[in-house]
C-alpha cells in the first residue's frame, strides 16, 4: 500500500512538472506572436498570497527582483497550560531569514532556526506564472538543504547525519481577489531519522488557502498530511490557521499551529502537537522588504 501510495504520488508529481513544462513552451510561444503582433504582454496575476510564506510552508509567492527580504518567524509554546505557561508566551523558538529575488522568476533565501539550531537554504523557480491570457496556474519549484548545528552525541564523528533535504513543488491558483489555493506535494529526507520507526525519506501532501476579508487582511490556513507508514504513532499532521495584515512596507501574520519548527524538514516529520488535546502555538511572521538592486527592480 505504501509503495502504491509513494509510485502515485511520484508520477502526479511527475505529470505536472511535465504538462507545466509544456505550457511554459506554449507561453512563451504565445508571447512572442504577441509581441510580433504587437498586442501586450500577459497580464500576469499578482499577490496570489501576501506572504512569501502561506503560514509555515513556502507559498509561491518570492520577493521581487533586486528586493531584499527580512522575515522573522516566532512560535511560542504550547497554550495547553494556560496558567503555568501564561497561555504559552513562557517559552519559544524562533527562525530568523534573508530572501532575495534574483529574477521575478527566481529567488534564494538563507535562515537559521532555534530548533536544532539549523541553518538552512533554498532555492526557489517560478515555472508558470498564472495570467489572464496564459497559464490558469503559478507553479513553483522549491529545492533546499538544512544543517543541523546543535551540539548532540548521535552527531558526533559523522557530519553527514546533521544534513537534511527538500523538495518541493508548489502549484497555486488565484481564482478571484478573494480566493487563492495551493498545493504543496513535498518530499524531505533527514539524513537522521528521529526513531527507528521514522523513514529517512517521506513524502507528504501539503493543502493551503487564502480567504480576503478586506483590502489589507485575509485569513490563511495550512495543512500537512504525511502520506502512510512513514512516520512513529507521535508524529502529527501540520495544521495551521492564520490571520495576515498588510500595512504596506510590512506583512505581519499571526496563526495559531501546532508547529515548533518553521522549515519543512523538520515541521514534516518533527511536530507532535495534537490538536485535539489543546496542543497549538501562537506565532507570527514579520517581513519587511528592501529594494537593493533598482536596475533589476525596474526590469
Amino acid at each position: 500500500m505504501h509503495l502504491m501510495l509513494r509510485n502515485n504520488f511520484l508520477k502526479v508529481c511527475l505529470l505536472v512538472s511535465s504538462v507545466g513544462l509544456a505550457q511554459t513552451d506554449m507561453e512563451a510561444l504565445l508571447n512572442e506572436q504577441a509581441s510580433q503582433g504587437g498586442k501586450k504582454t500577459p497580464n500576469y496575476v499578482h499577490a496570489t498570497f501576501k506572504g512569501t510564506k502561506l503560514i509555515n510552508g513556502h507559498s509561491v509567492e518570492a520577493p521581487g527582483a533586486g528586493v531584499l527580504q527580512f522575515i522573522i518567524y516566532h512560535r511560542f509554546s504550547n497554550m495547553n497550560d494556560v496558567l503555568y505557561n501564561f497561555f504559552g508566551l513562557d517559552g519559544a523558538t524562533t527562525r530568523l531569514g534573508l530572501d532575495y529575488g534574483i529574477s521575478k522568476r527566481l529567488s534564494i533565501g538563507i535562515g537559521r532556526t532555534a530548533v536544532l539550531k539549523a541553518v538552512d537554504g533554498y532555492l526557489k523557480y517560478k515555472v508558470l506564472m498564472q495570467s489572464s491570457e496564459g497559464a490558469p496556474v503559478t507553479m513553483a519549484l522549491v529545492a533546499g538543504s538544512s544543517y543541523n548545528t546543535i551540539r548532540a552525541p548521535y552527531y558526533e564523528g559523522d557530519r553527514l547525519r546533521r544534513l537534511n533535504y527538500l523538495s518541493q513543488l508548489l502549484l497555486a491558483r488565484k481564482f478571484n481577489a478573494s480566493f487563492s489555493l495551493q498545493l504543496m506535494p513535498t518530499y524531505v529526507y533527514n539524513n537522521l531519522a528521529e526513531t527507528d520507526k521514522d523513514k529517512n525519506g517521506i513524502f507528504a501532501q501539503g493543502y493551503g488557502a487564502r480567504l480576503k476579508i478586506s483590502k489589507r487582511t485575509s485569513i490563511n490556513w495550512e495543512h500537512y498530511v504525511v502520506l502512510p507508514s512513514q512516520v512513529n504513532n507521535t508524529v502529527r499532521n501540520t495544521v495551521a490557521l492564520g490571520f495576515d495584515i498588510d500595512t504596506g512596507g510590512h506583512i505581519f501574520q499571526f496563526h495559531f499551529t501546532n508547529a515548533s519548527s518553521m522549515i519543512e524538514q523538520q515541521f514534516i516529520p518533527l511536530t507532535t502537537g495534537n490538536v485535539a488535546k489543546s496542543e497549538f502555538r501562537l506565532g507570527f511572521n514579520i517581513s519587511r522588504v528592501f529594494t537593493v538592486n533598482k536596475k533589476a527592480a525596474s526590469k
